[in-house]
């Protein structure tokens, strides 16, 4: 059976490096993203949205369509906050935050560190998946941050292949 997943990424990734947006060898940068950042809205909703539509949004033709709306600001997050990344002489703490607050603008904490313990699942007790504790959030982030900019990466594909 063919995966139309994956033939779908990789015509993404040819069609995108002609448009010079970030795609490395078989990871398309705008694929994974754009999934990630459907917004409040699911992905199965945003398919929905035809191109036709989300541009008559754009241009302000249609107010009607909610769903197109919603998913043109979300668009725009997703490119500001590309774009913060793009221009980002190195990684900080402060550029991941940038990019969280554009990235999730509705959410109460967007752009700072977690100060509470989450996971994934149901309840705590029957968690799929804990993350390390909120107090030692920051310290693993920072470290990261060090640790990725003191890694001679010779160009961005580097980094992400690495990462």
């Amino acid at each position: 059976m063919v995966n139309t997943d994956s033939r779908a990424r990789n015509w993404d990734c040819s069609f995108i490096e002609n448009k010079q947006v970030s795609c490395f060898g078989r990871f398309s940068l705008n694929h994974y993203l754009s999934r990630f950042l459907c917004g409040d809205v699911a992905l199965r909703e945003c398919r929905s949205v035809s191109r036709v539509q989300l541009e008559l949004a754009r241009l302000g033709i249609d107010k009607s369509n909610t769903l197109a709306n919603d998913l043109n600001q979300t668009l725009a997050q997703y490119q500001q906050a590309k774009d913060v990344m793009l221009q980002a002489n190195v990684m900080s703490l402060n550029v991941l935050c940038s990019v969280h607050r554009l990235l999730m603008p509705k959410h109460e904490k967007a752009g700072a560190i977690r100060d509470k313990q989450n996971w994934l699942g149901e309840s705590r007790e029957k968690a799929v998946y804990i993350p390390p504790k909120a107090d030692e959030a920051k310290a693993l982030i920072n470290e990261w941050v060090q640790d990725f900019n003191g890694t001679d990466f010779s160009n961005v594909k580097t980094a992400i292949e690495s990462y």
